[in-house]
């Protein structure tokens, strides 16, 4: 198995799940500012519209999302922000920001650099 998933550890929102399912068993009072996921029901006329966008037969989207969508979501930044963002080089869509997130730090960890705490010395 590849060394880098065998070092992976729990999802660490699985753990305070863990964690706040056995606190709630004890009987303490949880204040979860957790992920975020909605409570309130979507807008029925969110649903008709997605429902009436979803295609006959569905299929896997591009790796990097779709070129409208990104498209969008650079003139998005640019006019609530003021930032130009190349949607082909600077945009990658997600399938949430979870996925962002835990998939960030991979685009840096380089497991081939070997680890600088250990000095080896010639004999």
């Amino acid at each position: 198995m590849n060394k880098t998933i065998r070092s992976l550890r729990a999802y660490p929102m699985e753990e305070l799940n863990k964690i706040k399912t056995e606190l709630k068993e004890k009987g303490i009072k949880i204040y979860d500012f957790g992920t975020g996921d909605p409570k309130e029901p979507t807008d029925p006329k969110i649903r008709k519209a997605l429902i009436d966008a979803l295609p006959e037969v569905s299929q896997y989207p591009s790796v990097s999302g779709r070129r409208s969508l990104r498209e969008e979501i650079s003139k998005w930044f640019k006019k609530r922000f003021g930032i130009g963002l190349d949607p082909d080089s600077e945009i990658i869509p997600s399938n949430g920001s979870k996925e962002a997130i835990f998939h960030f730090p991979l685009v840096f960890i380089d497991t081939d650099v070997p680890d600088k705490k250990r000095v080896i010395f010639g004999t």
